[in-house]
Order: structure tokens, then sequence, then C-alpha cells
């Protein structure tokens, strides 16, 4: 039983890779570049929000919040920071820019939703589907997306 979830998470982190890789070269990024954890979410928070550092503070709190949850023994402010650096950077934020890089790619609205859920799956649909292409100049940076200027 445990060699099937071995293949499966092979297999699963083959198709993400595959999938990633090829965005990134959609992207004119080199596929390569993918491989790299921190440095491929600096690239693609540049290529969606014209601000690459939101990747690399979303990576840190990410990782950071693992970190936390992953201690044996959890004191209350462990727990509340790691939670924190989980929900906040590593989905909520990771939600709005695949969202925001699938809307870039100008994906259907089903695509839209499964890259703000659950996006190592449908990045692999998003890689494979050669009618979708990159448009750069739909890039926006946040405070125009997100029209905070806007509500009173």
């Amino acid at each position: 039983m445990e060699w099937i979830l071995i293949v499966f998470w092979y297999f699963y982190g083959v198709l993400s890779i595959w999938g990633k890789w090829t965005v990134f070269r959609r992207m004119g990024i080199p596929g390569l570049w993918s491989l790299v954890p921190v440095y491929s979410d600096y690239l693609i928070y540049q290529k969606v929000w014209n601000r690459g550092w939101y990747g690399v503070l979303a990576s840190v709190m990410y990782y950071y919040g693992l970190l936390m949850l992953g201690k044996t023994f959890l004191s209350w402010f462990d727990w509340i920071t790691g939670m924190a650096g989980l929900l906040l950077f590593g989905f909520v934020m990771n939600a709005f820019t695949m969202r925001r890089l699938s809307q870039l790619f100008r994906a259907p609205a089903p695509l839209q939703l499964g890259m703000t859920v659950l996006w190592p799956v449908f990045l692999i649909p998003l890689a494979w589907d050669k009618t979708l292409h990159y448009h750069p100049e739909l890039v926006v940076e946040p405070e125009e997306y997100f029209h905070w200027q806007d509500r009173r």
C-alpha cells in the first residue's frame, strides 16, 4: 500500500514540475528556473504583479509556517505564527496569484477556479492547452487589480 502512495507522489511531482516548466517557458522565462524554490516564486510574482519580492515574502512565510507547525512542542506563539504564515501567505496570496496567472493566460472560468483552489493540479491543463497564451499587457499593479483606492 505504501508503494502506491510513493508512485502517486512521484508521478504528481513529475507532472507538477513539467507543468511549471512549460508555463515558465510560455511566459518567456527559461524553464530551468522553475526548479529553484524561492526564485521561481519570485519570477511568477514578478510576471503577475510586477512585484517579485511578494513571491519571496510568500515563500519565506510559507516555509516558516511549515517549520513552526512541524515542531514537536508547540507554544501558542508558534502555533499562531505558523498558521498565519501558512494561511495568509502560503494559501491566500498564492490563490490570488495563481488566479491572476490564469487570467493573464485568458483561461476559461473553470480553469481559473481550479487554479485558485488547487493550482498544482490545474497548472497541468494550463500548460497542456496550446490555445492559451501569456498576455503581458494585462499585467497590472496589485493596487489597480484590487481597486483599493476606490473602496471608501
